[in-house]
């Protein structure tokens, strides 16, 4: 392996006196001083030169060398320091290499291969030391009992300053040098903490030569806004760079009285027409003239990089990051004190060796303003352009882009785009009912879009267009049907050309392992004509083991589900490219849950615990309508013909198995996240409260959560409610039911139903003590009753009501896993909550409770408040933090929690991990106010009036007009009557409130701000909603039918009221 070596060595030495070299290579004597080679003289710094050529192996790859000076009379003179020492990796292929070695005489130096010299500015405590550790073995291989320690710079009056630093060496190396480290505080051995955020990366050229780098460090901190801004909306849509330059690589310096000092630092707040360059004291930097600044390399965005060579004599340098708007000539430096750059201060290094000093300022961000942004919320199904087939389609989203970009918004929030498919009936157009957490529904796949579609096929796809778009909804099962058929007959045409594809070979190689599961339940679903999978003859249960079998049995069959998989991926990925190449982010959203009847459930059976069932939390507000089982994400609220009562649809969600989810480090969460960020800037966690707890039911007893409790919780030994003096355990945990509450709830059919369905015991009418019979001990088991009974639907409606309060009534749930430990039923102390039409409530005090001793009372209120507010906090904050933690680490997008209401610990948590909260104005915050307060909205929100679930803003004006009233005065801060419709003025209103707010982005259903033009106003305020109207509810059967009036294309040509918009937002510094 040869070599070519250059020596040069600085002296002061003067006169006739010449200089030798020697060493252990046999080109340097072997060792021999006799053998030695005379060095040359040169102008310079150093004055002397030698060059070799040798060959390399193990032996000879560690060699020494020494020189001496001879006088023309002859007289030796060594230098008094050891021999100099040199490190090769002979494993790094140095053939042919070049290497440098600049040496002082007699300055005894150890640059026989790479020197770096940490040098980290960081206050500690006392106590404190500072170590680092990185992934190679000079580093510790990330173990902090091996990290390298650091010393503090002592000041000039010998005290510690907040300099650390410490010095190693690796080998020389004709490849590039990478290794990744951080620094560990140590408190003690057991006591230490990591540094957070990114791992710092020491990365440079081929270093064959004896290098020395000073790397000067920056400690890095949690800051909220670098978290935000170095994420998908700001580093791929809002700040995009349009960046020509190649990514910029940092090679050793060779060049003496020189330094190559490299610039590394964060900036991703830098607007496109901005770049960010370096300003300081030197002619390479400016000389503080802005114009005359270097700029930064981009390509890495939101790194910038840069290398400037400087002067020996520059030194120390000031300098500072500075922002030129290239559009606007404007100039913004940093907020700080000037940066310094001084000389490495090795003692073994002279001021002239080519040096190199790496400076990682980690962070910076000299833009003052922080952003805030204007978006739209809407469904997929929803849109309607002239290329929509019956439905909205993801070939949609690019006329939606094109709108957004007229009118300034610069956010699109999107309901669930999963897939759903079920029967193919109204069940499945409910996009929270879906199947899978990745698959994208078919139905939105633009068959016309699709690569081969025959010309038979397309005059057909066309007729139907026409006949569909005719309709002044969504026909969901008839667009589905026909979708899934065209998509059949497209395959069989194609199928063969598949093998050669590269690009779908690739997907399904990605994506197998949830490709598996997903095709063969749905080829398995279509076998059995249903999704219940526990209703199919076989394959009801299933292993992995055994997915992979059957996927490798079917392989044939699946290919169709995989291809219609593949094609809804083309569509969706082209309109996300589209939409940042337009600078409009998207937003989507994942549901924590799984439906029953869905692909997770059905393959992962042990992250699930079957038996129950998820459920709102109740409370005196929501217990009105007897608000129950979560129906994937969404409650349906005063939907049954019955009174204060609402039965859940089958398709619900079981609640999780904690252990068997956290032993797979919260897997099927993050891959749901991960994959949906292949099409998402932003994503809206659903159900985000499941994060820290759910509640939890009984499914095979309950028919809504009253009965329910939470998991994880602490539940209530019967050793603790002992202490407190509540010793009557069946009294507390068995329906309360006397005689004058069957009198009271049935009248005179009070003995029809004590004889029904009670046993009683006791010496008198009045002092009976009745209990359900077994056969009726629950509310399904009552509601089962009475779906077969042939009655009197009004009676039956009194009697199943009645008959379910009195389950419920009880003060304690007990654990299911835990025996004698217990569960506060929530709002253990009311029965119910009475609303009338004008939706003024009463409260019924629950008689169970009612009936206490007064001091059992007592007991059980104060219980029930610790229980619910303070108990569970603790336990809920220690496990919440991993979950968080894992989540976020799973994906670049920017995370955003749904509405978590008033439960201010999770919205505290939620804000440390830099999670946006949804701020909604008619869902107050805090207790005793009926609306959020706009104005006192953090940045790190989204405000936003409504959710997509709720009616728009002129369908919830005209619900209640004491609601309105209200909303008029403390909100609007009007003190005239209000309008009895909300006319366009009063949306134009509302719309400014929430662009004046410090939310990072104020988002509104499109309706809403559509319909503030007359044009595009809905004749009745109920039809602009997403969501089904109770009223429209036939047989309990939800139809998600909605869809938007006229095209985008019709909208986007009003430029009168696009602009009108756009000037709204533009005053509200928005754009």
């Amino acid at each position: 392996m040869m070599i070519s070596i250059s020596f040069h060595l600085k002296s002061q030495k003067r006169g006739g006196c010449s200089v030798y070299l020697y060493g252990s290579l046999p080109e340097l004597g072997g060792g021999d001083p006799t053998k030695s080679i005379e060095m040359t003289r040169s102008n310079g710094s150093y004055s002397f030169y030698a060059d070799i050529k040798t060959s390399l192996n193990n032996d000879s790859s560690n060699f020494w060398y020494r020189y001496y000076f001879k006088t023309r009379f002859g007289a030796i003179i060594n230098e008094v320091c050891p021999p100099r020492k040199c490190y090769l990796n002979i494993h790094d292929n140095i053939n042919n290499s070049v290497m440098n070695f600049y040496d002082t005489f007699d300055i005894p130096s150890s640059i026989g291969g790479v020197v770096i010299q940490f040098r980290v500015q960081y206050k500690a405590n006392y106590g404190q030391k500072l170590f680092v550790c990185g992934d190679n073995e000079i580093l510790g291989k990330w173990k902090p009992e091996n990290a390298v320690q650091l010393e503090p710079v002592l000041n000039s009056d010998f005290s510690e300053s907040d300099i650390w630093t410490t010095t190693v060496m690796i080998p020389s190396s004709n490849k590039p040098i990478s290794f990744m480290y951080k620094y560990i505080v140590f408190t003690s051995p057991k006591n230490f903490f990591w540094e957070p955020q990114h791992n710092h990366c020491f990365e440079i050229g081929a270093c064959p030569s004896p290098s020395v780098f000073v790397i000067n460090d920056v400690c890095q901190w949690c800051d909220n806004l670098y978290e935000i801004y170095s994420r998908d909306p700001f580093v791929k849509v809002i700040n995009r760079r349009q960046t020509s330059q190649q990514p910029l690589t940092f090679v050793p310096n060779n060049t003496p009285d020189t330094v190559f000092v490299n610039f590394t630092v964060r900036a991703p707040h830098v607007r496109p027409s901005q770049v960010l360059s370096i300003i300081g004291s030197t002619q390479e930097v400016g000389e503080w003239y802005a114009d005359r600044s270097y700029q930064m390399n981009d390509s890495e965005f939101p790194v910038w990089k840069a290398t400037i060579s400087f002067k020996t004599s520059d030194f120390p340098i000031e300098y500072k990051y500075v922002l030129l708007d290239r559009a606007s000539n404007d100039v913004i430096y940093e907020q700080r004190y000037n940066r310094v750059i001084t000389l490495c201060d090795l003692e073994s290094v002279d001021r002239s060796f080519p040096t190199s000093i790496n400076i990682n300022d980690w962070y910076t961000n000299p833009n003052p303003e922080l952003y805030k942004g204007f978006g739209i919320t809407t469904s997929l199904f929803t849109l309607k352009t002239e290329k929509s087939c019956g439905i909205g389609q993801f070939t949609d989203l690019p006329k939606l882009v094109d709108y957004c970009k007229k009118i300034g918004s610069s956010l699109i929030h999107l309901l669930p785009i999963n897939d759903t498919s079920g029967s193919g009936d109204w069940e499945d157009s409910n996009p929270f009912n879906i199947i899978s957490g990745r698959a994208l529904h078919p139905i939105y796949i633009d068959l016309l879009a699709i690569h081969g579609v025959s010309h038979s096929d397309l005059c057909e796809i066309a007729e139907k267009k026409q006949k569909f778009e005719s309709l002044n909804g969504i026909d969901y099962p008839k667009v589905y049907k026909f979708k899934i058929k065209k998509l059949k007959e497209i395959f069989i045409g194609i199928e063969s050309s598949l093998g050669t594809n590269n690009q779908y070979r690739a997907f399904v190689k990605n994506n197998q392992d949830w490709l598996r599961m997903y095709g063969l339940f749905c080829y398995f679903r279509d076998q059995y004509k249903t999704k219940n999978f526990n209703k199919w003859p076989q394959h009801n249960s299933i292993t992995h083991r055994e997915i992979k079998q059957l996927s490798t049995e079917y392989v044939k069959e699946l290919q169709f589900y995989y291809w219609v998989q593949y094609i809804c991926h083309k569509q969706l990925l082209s309109a996300k490219e589209y939409a940042e190449e337009h600078s409009i982010v998207l937003e989507g959203e994942v549901a924590l849950h799984s439906p029953y009847q869905s692909v997770s459930v059905w393959a992962n059976p042990d992250l699930y615990n079957i038996d129950m069932i998820t459920g709102e939390v109740p409370t005196n507000e929501n217990m009105s309508s007897f608000n129950c089982l979560t129906n994937n994400g969404n409650n349906y609220q005063n939907s049954s013909p019955m009174n204060n009562s609402v039965y859940s649809s089958l398709n619900n969600s079981p609640s999780f198995n904690w252990k068997g989810i956290a032993a797979t480090n919260y897997a099927q969460w993050c891959d749901r996240i991960t994959y949906m960020s292949k099409y998402f800037h932003m994503i809206q966690i659903n159900q985000s409260t499941s994060i820290f707890r759910f509640f939890e039911v009984n499914n095979s007893q309950s028919i809504h959560s009253i009965l329910g409790h939470f998991n994880p919780a602490i539940p209530l030994s019967k050793a603790e409610l002992k202490e407190h003096g509540l010793l009557d355990i069946d009294r507390y945990t068995k329906p309360y039911v006397r005689w004058y509450l069957l009198k009271d709830k049935f009248g005179d059919d009070a003995d029809l139903i004590a004889s029904t369905f009670f046993n009683h015991f006791g010496t008198s009418l009045e002092n009976q003590i009745f209990s359900f019979k077994p056969e009726y001990n629950s509310e399904k088991k009552i509601s089962k009753y009475f779906k077969k009974k042939e009655m009197n639907q009004q009676q039956r409606e009194i009697w199943e009501k009645g008959l379910i309060e009195l389950i419920d009534n009880v003060l304690l749930v007990e654990d299911p896993e835990k025996l004698e430990h217990y569960h506060a039923r929530a709002e253990a102390c009311i029965e119910k909550v009475i609303q009338n039409n004008k939706q003024e409530k009463t409260v019924i005090s629950s008689t169970s409770w009612l009936d206490l001793p007064k001091a059992q009372k007592e007991e059980f209120a104060n219980l029930l408040t610790d229980y619910f507010y303070h108990r569970q906090n603790e336990l809920w904050t220690e496990l919440s933090y991993p979950k968080l933690r894992t989540i976020k680490n799973s994906t670049n997008a920017l995370l955003c929690s749904d509405n978590v209401e008033r439960n201010h610990l999770f919205i505290g948590i939620l804000q440390d991990f830099n999670i946006l909260s949804s701020r909604v104005q008619r869902i107050p915050r805090y207790y005793g106010t009926f609306f959020d307060k706009v104005r006192e909205y953090p940045y790190l929100s989204i405000a936003t009036p409504a959710t997509s679930q709720m009616p728009s803003l002129r369908d919830w004006w005209e619900e209640n007009q004491q609601v309105t009233a209200d909303f008029w005065k403390h909100e609007i801060w009007r003190t005239d009557e209000p309008p009895r419709s909300c006319e366009p003025w009063v949306q134009e209103l509302i719309l400014k409130q929430h662009l004046t707010s410090q939310s990072m982005w104020a988002v509104f259903m499109l309706q809403d701000i559509i319909s503030i033009d007359e044009r595009f106003r809905q004749t009745n305020p109920e039809k602009e909603r997403i969501t089904p109207c109770p009223s429209e509810f036939v047989n309990n059967e939800r139809k998600w039918n909605r869809r938007m009036q006229f095209t985008l294309e019709k909208i986007n040509e009003a430029d009168d009221f696009c602009y009108r918009i756009r000037r709204i937002v533009e005053d509200s510094n928005r754009i």
